[in-house]
């Protein structure tokens, strides 16, 4: 969710309608107050003043069930909200602390005006960091990313108190704008002091070009001597001191003409500094010019070498790995759990072999399993695995019992693990990677869950992933409540920005792409690494089948369903990507309450979500493509002719039936489907 500008609601990539304002006011509200309680007096009062509506209980009721919708798309009906909560006498929104960004912003600044000092001898009078420079590129790119959050004034939906005007009286309506006003000055408060620490490492790191922002902001701030003493630091070392030795006169005299103060001793020294020419410059900042937060294509020679050997190129993924390096390096100080989901082809794999390559360079020992489908039924199979790499990295002469087998019990394998892991982590540090979790036997679920639960204070970063969105129940659910109640850090993967798509066919396809064919490659795979690159190799530019790679994928995300659900899934294949269930229950024969009942199962694994009027929408275009495809001549034809009988009985409106004959291959795009066909990506769902 984002507040810091016109509050959106970002849903697996995809940016979710809130309708009118007063939606985005609810929503605003609820966040303001951080998961605590909000009375629906005052939530009355913020929306409509001392003159509300006379059904307003209603009409909250109302917005409160479409704010549902959005935050829940996939909640199963008659089933209690688990975002949008009813409390006692109003509602609370309870989400990760990290699914706000004001949150996200706010934890980034925190944690770099605690590292930024003890890199740096002084904000003031910096020095050359030769030997810092990673760490603190680190922290600029992740300043820059989290400053890239903001899009416009913060929580703009609630008018200031000033504007709330005559119709609000000094009750809880009025409260909650005056409370909107303090946290937006207090947002404004960190935004500023991350311009500050952001410029900090651009300028510790040789960059001069940011003296035009300090410019900017020493005119908003004339009394910060930190920006003031930044731009003087700036101008001496371009070799410009009198301009530097001017802009701190300017600011002496504005502290004393204005508050009657003089500038702090720091300001004193940097003058001091400045006419002894002893403010030298370090080495120039040797990134790109093109650099861009969030749009990232590494080209050093490991990722070269493994794009060459068949890998597509890690392309975006800023923020992701700027939290893997930030948890390796919080991890020597003890435990750190990171929980990775997403969809196949997202890349959680390659974040994970980030994460090994960052863990090696700090000297970490690294560890990692991968479970397999076809050992599902095996007990602990991976967990031996676990073991036996343990033992491996642990280059002592020899443990007890190196090479006995694990114990049957997962507890008593969990004992072991523990065991090993502190025998290791005496040394050194370790990484430990599990991978593909929805596919580990019950056993090893229930040992990682007794690991997270009784791991000691010992240097280890634990990183676990799973596909999502898959329902998790039994052992899974254990796991997921224990490393909820460790505090682990769980990140959902989105797919890739359209200009990250263009940057990763540069990379895989060879001889260049016109305009047409990189729309069609971003619209089909909505953002997915995976299915980028595989339309991309297989030629499949633009329209034209999927390539059979990615139908082997999709057939294989599928097969767990019912065969009637993928009977009915298919027959929807041929409809718009949102489809109106009761006519397909029309077209099937069946009652409305069956279809819904057989949908079940695709909304649970995330093929497709509800929509308002009982409709149904596919997560993913290529699901939609491959199952239109698998239709044979025959079957088609009858579930065609099905449909528009369907369609005839419950007189569709003009505008609705030409999405049902002919249905075009979803992948087409001649002018007559174009508007049908041509939509914005979203997030990626199983490929």
């Amino acid at each position: 969710m984002g507040i810091l500008g016109p509050a959106v609601v970002v849903e697996r990539g995809r940016t979710r309608a809130l309708g009118a304002t007063r939606h985005r006011a609810l929503l605003t509200v609820l966040a303001l107050h951080r998961g605590a309680r909000v009375s629906t007096a005052a939530l009355g009062e913020a929306l409509w003043g001392d003159a509300p509506p006379a059904a307003a209980a209603t009409t909250l009721q109302g917005y409160v069930a479409d704010l549902r919708r959005v935050l829940e798309p996939r909640r199963a009906p008659r089933t209690p909200a688990t975002v949008l909560v009813t409390e006692p006498g109003g509602y609370a929104l309870r989400l990760e602390a990290d699914a706000v960004d004001a949150a996200r912003f706010e934890a980034v600044v925190r944690r770099a005006a605690q590292a930024l000092p003890a890199l740096l001898p002084g904000p003031l009078h910096l020095a050359d960091p030769a030997d810092r420079r990673p760490v603190l590129a680190d922290w600029r790119d992740e300043l820059e990313a989290a400053l890239g959050l903001w899009r416009g004034d913060p929580l703009c939906d609630l008018c200031s108190e000033q504007d709330v005007g005559p119709g609000v009286g000094p009750g809880a309506g009025r409260r909650v704008h005056l409370e909107a006003d303090l946290e937006r000055d207090r947002l404004h408060a960190l935004r500023l002091d991350a311009e500050v620490l952001r410029l900090t490492a651009a300028l510790a790191l040789g960059s001069h070009a940011s003296a035009t922002d300090l410019a900017r902001l020493a005119g908003q701030n004339p009394w910060d001597e930190r920006i003031w003493a930044l731009w003087a630091t700036a101008l001496a070392r371009t070799g410009r001191q009198a301009e530097a030795l001017a802009r701190l006169r300017e600011l002496r005299a504005a502290l004393a003409d204005e508050l009657g103060l003089d500038p702090g001793p720091d300001v004193g020294v940097l003058e001091t500094a400045i006419v002894r020419h002893q403010v030298l410059a370090p080495a120039p900042d040797h990134r790109p010019a093109d650099h861009r937060p969030g749009t990232l294509l590494e080209t050093s020679s490991p990722d070269a070498a493994r794009l060459a050997g068949g890998e597509p190129a890690l392309v975006g993924r800023h923020e992701e790995r700027a939290l893997l390096r930030r948890l390796v390096d919080r991890a020597t100080g003890g435990p750190e759990l990171l929980h990775l989901t997403g969809e196949h082809g997202l890349g959680k794999s390659r974040l994970a072999r980030e994460a090994e390559r960052y863990a090696g360079l700090r000297g970490f020992a690294v560890v990692s399993v991968g479970c397999a489908r076809a050992a599902v039924r095996d007990e602990l199979w991976a967990w031996r695995r676990l073991a036996s790499g343990l033992r491996e990295a642990d280059d002592r002469p020899a443990i007890a019992e190196p090479h006995r087998p694990v114990p049957p019990s997962p507890v008593a394998a969990a004992e072991e693990v523990v065991d090993l892991v502190a025998s290791l982590t005496a040394r050194r540090p370790l990484l430990l990677v599990l991978e593909d979790l929805q596919w580990a036997d019950r056993a090893t679920l229930v040992g990682l869950a007794h690991l997270v639960e009784t791991c000691p204070p010992v240097p280890l970063l634990l990183l676990t992933s799973r596909l999502a969105p898959v329902a998790a129940s039994g052992a899974m659910a254990g796991l997921l409540g224990a490393l909820g109640r460790a505090q682990a850090v769980h990140h959902s993967l989105g797919g890739l920005a359209p200009e990250e798509v263009d940057e990763l066919l540069a990379a895989v396809h060879p001889g260049p792409l016109g305009p047409g064919r990189v729309a069609d490659v971003a619209r089909r795979s909505e953002g997915n690494p995976f299915v980028v690159v595989e339309l991309a190799r297989h030629g499949r530019l633009p329209g034209g089948p999927l390539p059979a790679t990615v139908r082997a994928v999709v057939t294989s995300a599928l097969g767990a369903l019912p065969r009637r659900t993928l009977d009915l899934l298919a027959g929807a294949s041929l409809l718009d990507p949102t489809f109106d269930a009761a006519l397909l229950a029309e077209a099937a024969g069946l009652e409305p309450t069956a279809v819904f009942d057989a949908l079940g199962p695709a909304v649970a694994a995330g093929v497709v979500r509800e929509e308002p009027r009982y409709r149904y929408s596919f997560e993913v275009g290529v699901v939609r493509e491959a199952l239109a495809e698998s239709l044979t001549p025959i079957p088609r034809a009858r579930w065609q002719a099905d449909l528009a009988a369907g369609a005839a009985r419950r007189r569709e409106r003009a505008q609705d039936v030409p999405a049902l004959l002919p249905c075009p291959p979803p992948g087409a795009t001649s002018p007559g489907t174009r508007s049908r066909y041509d939509r914005p990506p979203a997030r990626m769902y199983p490929s």
